[in-house]
C-alpha cells in the first residue's frame, strides 16, 4: 500500500517535532536541577556522594546507587524521591511538568549511548599493551581484557566504572605519564588522540560495559551430492610413481644422494651422460 504525499509529509513533520521536542541534558534538565539539588549535592563532597551537575554523575550515582537509569524512569532513584516529595528537603518541590520532563528524558535521551569496550580496545593496543600485555607487564598491570582492567596492577584498578576521574588509565594518560615519553622513540608509540581520550572517558563514565558477546550461527544443511565431489570430502590417495625415460639416472640419484659422497653421484651422472 502506498501512503500519498501529504500522509508522508505529515509523518515527517511529526517525527521532526518530536526530536525537537526531544528533552537535553544541558538545555532541560540541568538548570533544573541546579535551582533544586546543587546546594547538596555537587562539590567536593556531595551529600550521599550524589553529584547530579554531570550525566555521569547522575549515572555513577551515590551511597545508594545509580541515580538514573537509562531508558527506566521509574526505576530511577531520582525520579522516586522526587515523586514521594522527599527531595528535595526543601518546600519548594519539583512540578509535574519538570518531573515529567526528567522521565521523558531519562526513558527516551539518547545522550546515554557510551561506548563499550569494543570502542576503545584499539586505543589500548595501539598505545598501551607494548607495556602492558602478554610479553610485558609493567607494575603488574594488563589491560589486554576487561576483567584486567578491572583487577588492575600494584597501584590498584586500572578502571573504576561510572568515575573517569579516579580512574588510573585516565588520570595517567592526561596528566602525559602514560605511554611513557621515552616509547614514542623506542617503540613509536604515540600518546592517544583527544578523540581517543573522550572515548575512554565516555566509556568509563557509561559504566565501562565490556564488549557485546559474540553470538555464532552455525548453518545447518544436509551435505548434497556436489558437496561430496570437492576434493576436501575425497579420501586421499597415494599416486602412483610416474614413469622416467632415463631409468639408470634415477637409480643412480637414489644411491649416490643418499650417501654422503653425493658428489660422485653426480660425477657419475654427467659421465653416463657424456658418453
Amino acid at each position: 500500500m502506498r501512503l500519498p504525499g501529504s500522509a508522508i509529509l505529515a509523518c515527517l513533520s511529526l517525527s521532526s517535532l518530536c526530536a525537537a521536542d526531544a528533552p537535553k541534558f544541558e538545555v532541560d534538565i540541568l538548570p533544573v536541577l541546579q535551582r533544586n539539588c546543587v546546594t547538596c549535592h555537587s562539590g567536593a563532597k556531595p551529600q550521599g556522594g550524589l553529584d547530579v551537575q554531570s550525566i555521569e554523575g547522575l549515572l555513577r550515582g551515590g551511597q545508594s546507587g545509580p541515580a538514573i537509569r537509562p531508558g527506566k524512569a521509574d526505576g530511577s532513584l531520582i525520579i522516586e524521591k522526587l515523586v514521594s516529595k522527599k527531595m528535595p528537603p526543601t518546600p519548594e518541590k519539583l512540578s509535574d511538568a519538570q518531573i515529567a520532563r526528567l522521565r521523558q528524558w531519562i526513558d527516551s535521551s539518547t545522550e546515554f549511548a557510551a561506548p563499550s569496550e569494543a570502542d576503545i580496545l584499539p586505543v589500548i593496543q595501539m598505545r598501551c599493551v607494548v607495556c602492558h600485555g602478554k610479553r610485558k607487564q609493567e607494575g603488574g598491570l594488563d589491560l589486554r581484557t576487561h576483567a584486567s582492567q578491572l583487577k588492575g596492577g600494584k597501584s590498584g584498578p586500572a578502571v573504576i566504572p561510572g568515575d573517569p576521574n579516579g580512574s588510573l588509565l585516565l588520570k595517567r594518560i592526561t596528566s602525559g605519564e602514560m605511554p611513557p615519553p621515552k616509547l614514542l622513540v623506542e617503540y613509536f608509540v604515540r600518546p592517544p588522540s583527544s578523540d581517543e581520550v573522550e572515548v575512554i572517558r565516555k566509556w568509563i563514565a557509561g559504566g565501562a560495559r565490556p564488549a557485546p558477546a559474540q553470538t555464532v550461527v552455525h548453518e545447518q544443511r544436509p551435505i548434497t551430492e556436489k558437496d561430496r565431489s570437492h576434493w576436501a570430502f575425497q579420501t586421499p590417495h597415494r599416486p602412483a610413481v610416474p614413469r622416467v625415460a632415463h631409468a639408470d639416472v634415477v637409480g643412480i640419484l637414489s644411491t649416490r644422494f643418499s650417501s654422503k659422497n653425493w658428489k660422485a653421484g653426480i660425477s657419475a651422472i654427467t659421465r653416463r651422460r657424456t658418453k
